[in-house]
């Protein structure tokens, strides 16, 4: 069945995306609060003016020990442990389930409605593309893996042209249901992670 099939590629995503963790990529990193260590633009810690010493050796330890100083206090500044990774999770999850809510319920409503035999008020074309949205914005909520993301795309939107409206709206529906399943398990994963640090 289709529903299987969706649950199948939503389960390998599970398995293979770094769903958590985010927030330590892209923009280059660097303090939360804004306060830079160093001479700014990445430039790393102010270095201490060697003065006229002579002793080489000497003025050379000194650069090496701030600059492996600044190397130890950037990393500790990127750690992010489990619990405050569980949490960002959970916090990005609340947010993307609240803002897809109205398109979940059209959903839904759409497959009840074709379930009953009744009219569905909406194209097959205008219900794929209402389904690769919600695809896509899971994809970049989540940041799932590129060959996840494309085997669950091409299982779910394949079919192009052959299937009814009614179709469309049973499998976006089916769709949501394997987005909710994988986003518990998440969340249920989030929380042990976090518990096993407390």
């Amino acid at each position: 069945m289709r529903k299987t099939t969706i649950l199948l590629f939503v389960s390998i995503a599970m398995t293979t995306s770094p769903v958590l963790a985010q927030g330590r990529s892209g923009g280059g990193g660097g303090n939360p609060g804004g306060k830079g260590n160093g001479g700014g633009m990445g430039s790393g810690p102010p270095m201490s003016v060697p003065g006229r010493s002579s002793d080489a050796n000497s003025t050379a330890r000194d650069i090496s020990r701030q600059r492996g100083q600044f190397g130890r206090d950037f990393a500790e500044q990127q750690k992010m442990t489990r619990a405050e990774e569980a949490k960002l999770f959970r916090s990005r999850a609340a947010e993307y389930q609240a803002e897809s809510s109205g398109r979940r319920t059209e959903a839904m409503a759409l497959a009840a409605a074709a379930r009953e035999g009744k009219p569905v008020n909406q194209s097959a074309k205008e219900i794929r593309s209402g389904l690769k949205r919600d695809l896509t914005e899971w994809r970049d909520t989540f940041k799932i893996d590129r060959k996840s993301w494309q085997d669950i795309r091409d299982k779910t939107l394949a079919d192009e042209g052959d299937l009814t409206p009614a179709q469309w709206a049973e499998r976006r529906a089916e769709w949501f249901d394997a987005r909710d399943q994988w986003i518990e398990k998440q969340k249920d994963w989030a929380s042990k992670s976090s518990d096993t640090e407390q």
